[in-house]
């Protein structure tokens, strides 16, 4: 990741290392694809809210096969970038410095 400074990444490591976090923001960046479309206790159940789904009952036309494919192609590449970043972080780690030799003669 050499396009961070070693402060910043000094900061990913130690969110990386703080599983909790790692893990709850990798959900809220996540949320609108891994929630939609699930039927919850005590709510009414709403087909839009799947996303897939959505792309049909929103539109403001009606889509062809090759569209439809393509916004949920786009959709499921926006993912795995997301997870590929994510990914990226959690393969992080600190460089262990080398460790100066005593030279004796000074």
């Amino acid at each position: 990741m050499e396009n961070f400074t070693e402060e910043e990444k000094a900061h990913l490591i130690a969110f990386k290392n703080n599983l909790p976090m790692f893990e709850a923001v990798q959900k809220a960046l996540l949320a609108c694809i891994y929630e939609n479309g699930v039927i919850k206790a005590g709510a009414k159940h709403d087909p839009k809210q799947n996303w897939a789904l959505a792309v049909l009952w929103n539109s403001d036309r009606e889509l062809s096969d090759t569209e439809l494919a393509n916004s949920i192609r786009a959709t499921a590449e926006g993912v795995r970038f997301i997870e590929s970043g994510l990914q990226r972080i959690n393969n992080l780690h600190v460089d262990k410095p080398i460790a100066k030799k005593e030279n004796k003669a000074l």
